[in-house]
């Protein structure tokens, strides 16, 4: 995973083309090719070794991996030993990114138009079964008298 840290220095120091943005940041020209797929964000193409010597050339800490040692009951990645019973799954986020909750859905009151709430409001009416309003507000319940009061 290219750190997003990574690729906003990489386009600041960057200067022309690739090759001469890795003479600037005294790295092989082999590594244009390493530059390109960290600015096109290639996560597949571009190892941790590679990004943190791109890194420390741009001035930034490097990536540090960590080791955690296998459950000894069920061979996997967490702390302690959990005994065969379920573990809750732990993501490890990249600086800068955020676990979102997902958003509600909205009210049923947000579906309407503002003219059909002020009209409403207005005349008392609660919203409960299916209402048409023209442009000055008036309230149809069927949609023959609102085509008629169009027309007319």
């Amino acid at each position: 995973m290219i750190s997003p840290e990574t690729v906003e220095s990489l386009l600041q120091a960057r200067s022309g083309s690739l090759r001469e943005t890795a003479r600037k940041l005294k790295l092989p020209e082999g590594m244009c090719g390493t530059l390109s797929d960290i600015l096109r964000q290639r996560h597949d193409h571009v190892t941790r070794a590679a990004e943190n010597r791109v890194r420390v050339a741009l001035g930034l800490p490097p990536i540090r991996e960590y080791t955690v040692p296998a459950c000894s009951s069920c061979g996997g990645v967490h702390t302690g030993d959990c005994h065969g019973k379920p573990v809750a799954q732990v993501v490890i986020l990249a600086p800068g990114e955020r676990v979102r909750k997902p958003r509600k859905p909205a009210e049923k009151w947000v579906a309407y138009a503002t003219s059909a709430l002020r009209a409403a409001l207005i005349n008392r009416q609660p919203m409960t079964g299916p209402r048409y309003y023209d442009r000055l507000g008036r309230v149809y319940t069927t949609r023959e008298e609102f085509s008629r009061g169009k027309n007319h």
